[in-house]
């Protein structure tokens, strides 16, 4: 049988390359978006702070 790349990243308990990066890529997804949501409220934070010490 021809060895790719797919079945030399195989673990040892039988998830396959393709599952892995789904799982990776469905973590960075979900660390992604609580990352944005909570950098969007720091940032609307900062600015109503910025704000109300300097309301010119």
């Amino acid at each position: 049988m021809k060895k790719t790349i797919l079945t030399y990243l195989e673990r040892e308990d039988g998830a396959s390359a393709v599952e892995y990066a789904l799982m990776c890529a469905l973590a960075v997804v979900i660390f992604g978006g609580a990352f944005a949501a909570y950098s969007d409220l720091l940032l609307e934070f900062f600015t109503n702070f910025i704000d109300n010490i300097n309301p010119f």
